[in-house]
């Protein structure tokens, strides 16, 4: 089973209920109350601006580290914020041209990236220090090489694009802005 998105469904008028054909269905805040304007979606074409917008209601945790970051503060932003990825930015530099807004995404770089980083550094014979000095910013895939979604694609489509591609982290960016990781 995709696990993903099980966690995290869009919220209508307060809260969310599964039928058994697993369509989506919108209730207002009483629980034998169904709201009979909105229309049961199936959970795959829900869109995910909609499961950011729940999920960010639950716990918002900015998924981005500066490149100028070591590994060893990489490692310890993904520990404390119970991420498996997260984008690199350049707090340098906006997020697109027609924007003010610090912080171009660079690149990715998830937890396995820095466990097999580590691991080959190890067996270079580097030292546990050096290894965890270096910068994430010479060890992150680049944006360019970087497989993302966007806010207004659905559940199905990410679920599609992360099972055939064997992603475990699906960035989603809008305009150069990281929106979040799926």
């Amino acid at each position: 089973g995709f696990r993903a998105f099980s966690s995290a469904a869009p919220v209508i008028d307060g809260s969310i209920a599964k039928g058994e054909d697993q369509s989506v269905v919108a209730k207002s805040g009483h629980e034998d109350a169904i709201d009979e304007t909105a229309r049961p979606q199936r959970t795959s074409q829900v869109k995910i601006s909609e499961v950011l917008k729940a999920k960010h209601t639950v716990r918002w945790v900015e998924p981005v580290i500066p490149k100028s970051s070591t590994v060893r503060q990489a490692i310890l932003t993904c520990i404390e914020r119970k991420l498996s990825g997260m984008m690199v930015v350049d707090r340098d530099e906006t997020t697109s041209d027609s924007s003010r807004e610090r912080g171009k995404v660079v690149g990715l770089i998830t937890s396995r990236d820095l466990l097999r980083m580590m691991a080959a550094s190890i067996k270079d014979g580097k030292s546990s220090e050096e290894v965890m000095n270096l910068r994430v910013e010479s060890q992150m895939t680049p944006i360019n090489q970087v497989i993302y979604g966007r806010p207004d694609e659905t559940i199905g489509m990410c679920r599609a694009i992360m099972s055939k591609l064997g992603i475990k982290c699906l960035p989603i960016l809008n305009q150069g802005r990281v929106e979040g990781i799926l």
